[in-house]
This record gives C-alpha cells, structure tokens and sequence, in this order.
C-alpha cells in the first residue's frame, strides 16, 4: 500500500490487488460493499501511515477508481477544506460516498435492554464507555463511522434513543462503569 498526500486536504492512496480483497473492493468495477468500507476505511489510513492525515471529527469524500492491471486508487478529501457549495454537492450526491468519524452517546432505560444491543454482531469490537445517571438512565458513549448516510450505531436506535452532543455524559452529573471494554462486558452478561 502506498499514499502520496496531495495537498493538506486530498490524499490518495493505491491498494494492490490483494489489499482490495482483503478490504472487500470489487477492484474491476471500483464498487464496494459500503459498511465494509465505513469499518476500515480508519485502518486503511493506519496501514497507509497516513493516520495522522485527519482528525476524528472530519468529514471525508471517499472516491475509488480501478487500475488496469488491479488493484485501485483511493481518493480521500477532507470537506472542511472545500467551499461551502461544493461541499454541499458533494454531500447532496447519490453517486458520492463521504466518510465521517465522531463520539455520539446513546440512552437506555433499562439494563437488559442495554446488554441486548451489545450482544449485536456489529457492535462488539467497538470500544465504548459506559454511563449511569440517576441510578435509571444507562449511556453509552462510542466512536460512530458514517459513509455516506449509513452509520454503524443507528442499529442502537431500535434499543435506546440517540442523545444531543448536550446531553452527552460528564463526570458532575454521571457515574462511570466502564472505559473503554463497556460493549465487551455487557455482550458477556
């Protein structure tokens, strides 16, 4: 895998025949199967040694063009840097893929149904921390991944309900009962 940084805000990055395998690209047609790519599309940029290109919070347009002979180029470029009409395009687009990254918090109300939506196979190599508030409101606090207009938390939804950044857990008002290892604990139970 090689990576050559564009500029500060597009990189590109060239996967060989067996790293779009291994990644699930189609490399023949450029297709690829979208939650595959939102779940590694971070390790992709690890791999690429490009991890320190984008910080968590930012929305990236994800572009993938075949290479004669295998393999495929990725294209990665960070909205934040793209003017206003051009990222609303962009976003607003049927045929374009954007890639975001962010912490978003989750309510439960009752432990049972908490341990419920751990036990989901999509969920369980996330890292979260888990919350109690007023001994009767469980929080879990996770990464989300979103490409395109697909995330792999809105399955919590059919569980709990999706909390606003305020609302967000913070040690005056929540007692912690996990870092980190809270999804992996609860899918146990």
């Amino acid at each position: 895998m090689d990576y050559l940084r564009i500029n500060s805000s597009k990189l590109k990055i060239t996967l060989t025949s067996a790293e779009c395998a291994r990644y699930g690209i189609r490399e023949s047609d450029g297709e690829y199967d979208s939650r595959l790519v939102r779940g590694v599309i971070s390790d992709i940029l690890e791999e690429a040694g490009a991890g320190e290109f984008c910080h968590p919070r930012d929305k990236l347009l994800v572009q993938l063009y075949p290479i004669r002979g295998g393999g495929a180029e990725l294209f990665i470029t960070k909205l934040s840097h793209v003017g206003e009409r051009e990222r609303r395009a962009i976003t607003e687009a049927d045929n374009l893929d954007t890639y975001a990254r962010e912490r978003v918090a989750f309510s439960f109300n009752s432990l049972d149904t908490l341990i419920a939506a751990s036990k989901l196979p999509s969920l369980r190599s996330k890292a979260a921390d888990l919350y109690v508030r007023d001994e009767r409101q469980y929080i879990l606090l996770l990464d989300e991944e979103r490409l395109g207009r697909l995330s792999d938390c809105d399955i919590l939804s059919e569980f709990g309900s999706r909390l606003p950044p305020a609302a967000a857990p913070r040690p005056e008002w929540d007692r912690l009962l996990a870092s980190g290892d809270a999804i992996a604990k609860l899918s146990r139970l």
